[in-house]
């Protein structure tokens, strides 16, 4: 038998969360069955704690842009027959409408399944096709409210990030990143190794602003 908790994420408390999967555990090792969970992000902090009790796999966002800042075809084609799996390609204006949006999903699905609904929200009532100014309107949306929940004290990891990626050094892990990973702020690849900023977020005016303005050390 085996069950696959998913969703976790959406239900109780943070607190709650972390008392049944870290605090409480020996409970869960009371199920005599095989058990999957799909580890809610801010406890990955605790990873240390959870392997004690179990094996932790992680499962990286596609590769979309290379660190040479290159496309990874490989990569886009898998996000585009995601996309054509669940959507006729004769609804899209061109195949230049899906590949912005597989772009700008930076290679995860659940960010590129929600730029195609806000899309489909923002076509006109007598549209017939999903297209490429409908899809940049929706990008430049989903970038500026991105932008409005990041905290003052976030701006200076992702500005950091961002002076990294510019550079073509990469970006070692540090606890800073822990809430912008938790936001979707920050994506990681490959054996999360690899990191970049959310592309939607890169579309944001307060972003390239903040990109901008001389580093602090406070």
């Amino acid at each position: 038998v085996l069950f696959i908790i998913d969703g976790l994420e959406h239900t109780l408390t943070a607190e709650r969360r972390r008392k049944i999967l870290v605090e409480d555990y020996n409970n869960l090792k009371l199920i005599q069955a095989n058990t999957m969970y799909t580890l809610p992000l801010e406890l990955r902090r605790e990873e240390i704690r959870i392997t004690s009790y179990a094996e932790i796999v992680a499962f990286p966002f596609v590769t979309i842009k290379q660190q040479d800042d290159q496309w990874n075809e490989t990569g886009c084609a898998q996000m585009r027959e995601i996309i054509y799996r669940r959507v006729d390609r004769t609804l899209f204006e061109s195949e230049a409408v899906v590949n912005e949006i597989v772009h700008f999903s930076g290679g995860s699905t659940r960010q590129m399944f929600r730029i195609l609904d806000e899309t489909y929200d923002e076509l006109d009532d007598d549209a017939t096709v999903i297209s490429l100014e409908a899809t940049r309107k929706t990008l430049r949306r989903l970038g500026k409210r991105m932008a409005l929940y990041i905290q003052p004290e976030m701006w200076k990891e992702l500005q950091r990030c961002h002076h990294l990626l510019t550079a073509g050094e990469p970006i070692e892990s540090n606890e800073d990143q822990w809430d912008l990973l938790e936001m979707n702020l920050l994506f990681e690849y490959n054996d999360m190794s690899y990191k970049r900023v959310n592309p939607l977020l890169e579309l944001s005016d307060l972003y390239q602003r903040k990109m901008h303005e001389p580093a602090t050390d406070d």
